[in-house]
């Protein structure tokens, strides 16, 4: 542990010392004072936003877009069959009466039966079943 702490402190001393920051690799003296070596240019002369910058930003957006909308519309076209009922098989209500307050007696059809449902409460009933073909 001890060959660590050594390691470290070795480390900040050669990355803080003024030599690391010098053109050549000679060892600054105390009387000299530190070399500077470049200059960064700092202010920028170009505008930030330009006219290619925004036809590029443009037509990257046109292109989301258009992918997002041909996602959305192959994700509709194999979903929907799979929600939406065909209309063959649709269940009409044909009666519904009331016989208490909780007790209802329904009517109901799809497209080859027809059905006497009792509900009470949370319970329904089917209390007969026609065939709608056998009745005509």
């Amino acid at each position: 542990m001890k060959w660590l702490r050594h390691g470290i402190a070795t480390l900040i001393i050669v990355c803080c010392s003024p030599a690391a920051y010098t053109d050549n690799n000679s060892v600054v003296s105390s009387n000299e004072p530190p070399t500077i070596a470049t200059t960064i240019p700092f202010k920028q002369t170009d505008p930030v936003i330009t006219t290619g910058y925004i036809v590029k930003v443009a037509f990257v957006l046109i292109i989301l877009l258009a992918l997002a909308y041909a996602g959305l519309y192959f994700l509709r076209s194999r979903l929907m069959p799979a929600i939406t009922p065909d209309k063959k098989n649709k269940i009409k209500i044909l009666d519904s009466t009331r016989i208490t307050t909780r007790t209802t007696l329904i009517t109901i059809s799809t497209g080859r039966n027809e059905y006497l449902l009792a509900q009470s409460g949370d319970t329904v009933v089917v209390i007969d079943k026609q065939d709608t073909n056998s009745r005509e």
